[in-house]
């Protein structure tokens, strides 16, 4: 039907659900009725919602329901009996991928929590720091999506964020680098661990543990440096801007001052 890309990632609510695995055939319904208002503002604009035929068939893996292929079609079109069986017969085979999909979304959502689970065991250590990692996190992901950091780029860089003060489990100096050493066999963590090590260099070279300077700092290091300097302030702008150049990456620190406000509940 010619639909946008900005539909892209709106999450429907349909007939799909209570359909039982059956295919279904309808005429001038509104499907997505259900759904949140802000969505239902996309589809409006998509001209999703105008649709004068539409065939439904959902998509099931071992009775489990994943979502639905939905095929509106503009005024006109006949669907032959041929035509629903091709199409019935291309959603059973792409629903196992899609379950294969899902299941990865679950294991990385786990992943996560555990991550956050353990953050705030050694965050509870000190009262005064509980939320810390996650609020670190929630700043260095959207710099990180500012400075131009793909998706997969700002999932590492978020476990570098959280977990950036793991080391002081220890208690003691040098927690970076403890910290930064227990991710030593995570391989696709490699970057995040480097991050972690460096975060306490600073731009003019007399920061720790290896007196780098400049870009010559991981970049994940210097994005975490500003987000980790933010959250000290309590998002104090000027007091930030008060280590450009010296503690932190003046770039960064410009790119911060730009961020617009941090939507309520974000979810890095």
């Amino acid at each position: 039907h010619g639909y946008p890309r900005s539909l892209v990632g709106a999450a429907l609510e349909g007939p799909w659900v209570t359909a039982g695995g059956r295919p279904q055939l309808l005429q001038d319904r509104d499907l997505y009725a259900g759904s949140p208002p802000e969505t239902l503002a996309r589809l409006e604009a998509a001209g999703a919602r105008q649709a004068p035929l539409t065939f439904v068939v959902p998509l099931t893996d071992h009775g489990r329901t994943l979502g639905a292929l939905v095929l509106d079609c503009p005024a006109g079109t006949v669907l032959s009996p041929a035509a629903q069986s091709a199409v019935t017969a291309w959603a059973a085979a792409v629903a196992p991928l899609v379950a294969v999909l899902e299941s990865s979304r679950e294991w990385r959502q786990t992943a996560r929590q555990i991550a956050s689970a353990v953050v705030e065991a050694v965050e509870s250590l000190e009262f005064d720091a509980l939320g810390h990692g996650q609020a670190v996190a929630e700043t260095a992901v959207r710099l990180g999506e500012a400075a131009g950091l793909s998706p997969r780029e700002r999932e590492e860089l978020w476990y570098a964020a959280l977990l950036h003060d793991l080391g002081k489990i220890h208690g003691g100096p040098g927690h970076a680098q403890l910290g930064a050493n227990f991710l030593h066999s995570v391989s696709h963590l490699a970057e995040a661990q480097r991050a972690i090590r460096h975060h306490h260099e600073r731009w003019d070279g007399q920061g720790d543990p290896d007196g780098l300077a400049g870009e010559a700092i991981p970049l994940y290091a210097r994005i975490l440096a500003v987000a980790n300097a933010s959250a000290h302030a309590e998002g104090n702008l000027a007091a930030v801007q008060g280590q450009s150049g010296t503690a932190l990456d003046p770039q960064l620190v410009e790119l911060l001052a730009g961020l617009p406000p941090a939507p309520a509940g974000t979810d890095a």
